[in-house]
This record gives C-alpha cells, structure tokens and sequence, in this order.
C-alpha cells in the first residue's frame, strides 16, 4: 500500500527548500503565512494508470497509480508569484526526470500557475 503521507511530506519539504519558501495545504482553517508562499490541493488521491502489476525489487507487486496535485504560488508581487510558479515546476521536472532514469513512477503533467 502507498504511504501517501510520507508522498505528500516528500513534496512539500522538496518544494519548501527549493523554492525557499513555505508549502502549506490549501483551504485550511489557520492563518496562512506572510507572502510569498505555496498552497497545494490533492486532486486525485489515487487513479490507476491502468496496465498490469509491476514486481518490485524485493518480489512486492504493486501497480502503479497517479496523483494529481494543484500547486499555486501567491505573493503580493505578481512577477514574484509568477517566478516562484516556475520554479516549482522546475522542482516537479527534475523530480521527474531523476524518477523516470531510475524506473518507478512518473507525473505526466506538471503545471504550475502564479496568483497573486
């Protein structure tokens, strides 16, 4: 079974360091952060990519599934909002390309887009 907690703990550290600055869950009831910041929503928590089971390393069968996050970048300055946009797609293709070198699963669609 996927650990989607330890997935979403993954992103949202990967994404904090590289865009430096904080990633919180969208639609929350506290106090969001000083500007800039990034909000996530979890579109789809799990849908099959269809195909057959894969055999893992250690002989564990599993198949893969994909996850769709929405990822905005707010600030009070819209070029700011707009940069930190693109770096967090920067983040998601380098995570990507180092996943799909190495085998395992992949987003097929990365978009990111600048509030403000």
């Amino acid at each position: 079974m996927t650990d989607f907690e330890a997935v979403r703990r993954v992103v949202v550290a990967g994404l904090k360091n590289y865009v430096n600055c904080p990633v919180i869950r969208s639609s929350q009831n506290a106090e969001p952060p000083d500007y800039p910041y990034i909000s996530y929503t979890i579109t789809t928590l799990a849908k099959s990519k269809g195909g057959t089971y894969c055999i893992a390393e250690d002989g564990t069968r599993y198949k893969e599934l994909l996850q769709t996050w929405s990822i905005t970048a707010l600030s009070d300055n819209a070029s700011e909002s707009m940069q930190n946009a693109l770096k967090a797609k920067e983040w998601f293709d380098k995570i990507d390309s180092m996943i799909n070198s190495g085998g395992g699963s992949s987003s097929d669609n990365n978009n990111s887009s600048g509030n403000n």
